[in-house]
Order: C-alpha cells, then sequence, then structure tokens
C-alpha cells in the first residue's frame, strides 16, 4: 500500500463562505476511496481543488510522482494532468464531433505534451492509433470505436469519458457521478466495468456519488464531507453505520 495522493489542512474560502475546511487525507493507491456528502457538501470544490481549476485558500495537495511527493496546489490543470492526475465530469465532458479513436487520440497526445496537431497527421500516426486501440479495448468500444461520439447512447459517452481519464496514464482518476442519468441495467454494467478496470490497471480511482448503492458496491473506502469538512473516513460499513452520517446525508 502506498499514498498517492495526499491534502493537509486544505482550505477554500469564497468570502465568509467556508467550502473546504482544513481537509488532510491520504488517498491509498490499492483502494477505490469515494467521497460522498449531501448537496452543498464542498465535494466538487475539493476536485476542482485538486485538479488545479481553483487554487487553495491554505494547506497543500501533493500528489506522488515519479520524483516523488510533489506540490501540485496552486499549479495550472494542464500542468497537474501531466503529473498523473485525471478527471472525468458529471456532465459529460467530450469532443461530441470527434469519433471514439479520436477523442483518445488528442488525450494521448496530451499526455505526450505534444502540440496539436491537424487531424490528418494526428490519423497518420500508427503508435498513436494503437495506444487509442488499447484503450477503446479497455472499455469495451470496438464496435462503436469510429462512431463520432455526439451519435453514441449516454452510456457509451460515459465510457468514451472514462477511456479518456485514463488515456493518460494517470496516478489517480477523480470520477465525478459516473452513473449520473444511467438506468439501473446500465449503472450494473458500469460498476461492473470499474471494478474491472481498477483491478486491470495501474490507476487509483476516487469517485463521487450519491447513489449510495453504487458506493457501497465499488468502494474500499469512503469519506463524507459535510459543511466542507470531514465527519467520517472509513470502511462503507463503518461509515454506513455512523449516526454522524445518517443526520447528515444518508437518513433514517
Amino acid at each position: 500500500m502506498s499514498t498517492v495522493l495526499r491534502t493537509e489542512d486544505l482550505r477554500r474560502e469564497f468570502g465568509e463562505l467556508v467550502a473546504v475546511n482544513d481537509v488532510s487525507v491520504e488517498i491509498s493507491s490499492d483502494e477505490i476511496t469515494s467521497l460522498i456528502g449531501p448537496n452543498g457538501a464542498g465535494k466538487t470544490t475539493f476536485y476542482n481543488l485538486l485538479t488545479g481549476v481553483l487554487e487553495p485558500t491554505g494547506g497543500q495537495i501533493q500528489l506522488n510522482t515519479a520524483d516523488g511527493f510533489t506540490t501540485i496546489s496552486g499549479r495550472e490543470p494542464n500542468e497537474i494532468s501531466q503529473l498523473g492526475l485525471s478527471r472525468s465530469y458529471q456532465v459529460t465532458n467530450i469532443f461530441e464531433g470527434l469519433s471514439v479513436l479520436d477523442n483518445l487520440r488528442v488525450a494521448r497526445i496530451s499526455k505526450h505534451n505534444r502540440s496539436m496537431e491537424p487531424l490528418t497527421r494526428m490519423r497518420g500516426d500508427d503508435e498513436l492509433y494503437e495506444q487509442a486501440w488499447e484503450m477503446v479495448e479497455l472499455v469495451e468500444l470496438e464496435d462503436v470505436a469510429e462512431e463520432v461520439c455526439e451519435n453514441l447512447s449516454h452510456g457509451d459517452r460515459r465510457k468514451v469519458e472514462i477511456a479518456v481519464a485514463l488515456a493518460t496514464d494517470p496516478q489517480i482518476a477523480l470520477f465525478d457521478e459516473p452513473t449520473a442519468g444511467m438506468n439501473p441495467q446500465g449503472t450494473d454494467y458500469l460498476v461492473d466495468l470499474l471494478s474491472g478496470l481498477n483491478e486491470n490497471t495501474e490507476t487509483t480511482f476516487m469517485i463521487t456519488e450519491h447513489d449510495m448503492d453504487v458506493v457501497f458496491a465499488l468502494s474500499d473506502r469512503v469519506i463524507v464531507l459535510d459543511q466542507g469538512a470531514v465527519i467520517a473516513d472509513g470502511p462503507p460499513q463503518k461509515v454506513r453505520e455512523d449516526d454522524r452520517v445518517t443526520r447528515a446525508y444518508l437518513g433514517k
């Protein structure tokens, strides 16, 4: 077991509102960690701090890179991505006008910090094609690999976004509501897919979810935020039975 990501007294204020309140956590490489909490608990702000969308008011964030723990707080999002932290969004965030393969080619280009090339040249890069195709196979999208993403089902677009997040070979991938908008069958499939990806890749997964069935099916560890602060942290069953969590979020 090793720590992939850690925060120390991480804080973000918006005027008098404290959205993230001195959060100190360590994310382990051998666990799927879920971050849950009621609306307004600070989950999205916490993710935005980790990915460089927002700068902390205080504290720091460190990512375990090839050079050891590296402070990433205050860095640009593209720098953080290249260092090994990626993210998917609650609202699907892919290039709808490009094919599945082209979305993954673009992700690989960003991984290698290459300037964006014209698509005609990008499509002539055999190595890039092979790398993109590996990701297609990883998320089982072979049948629609050449399809433009705007024509895909919601479930397949979700799978593309997962593949894009993994295409940069991240140390840790943050998934924001990965099953949002899915029907029960699609949700079950995505849970199985994420479980398999966790076993078959070296990437550490962290998710936010409102579907507690998904949280308890996927997670080795659950962190609960309320009003920007951690109120519970531990195995799913222990968190489920925590009175503070019941009052703040799960309900009686």
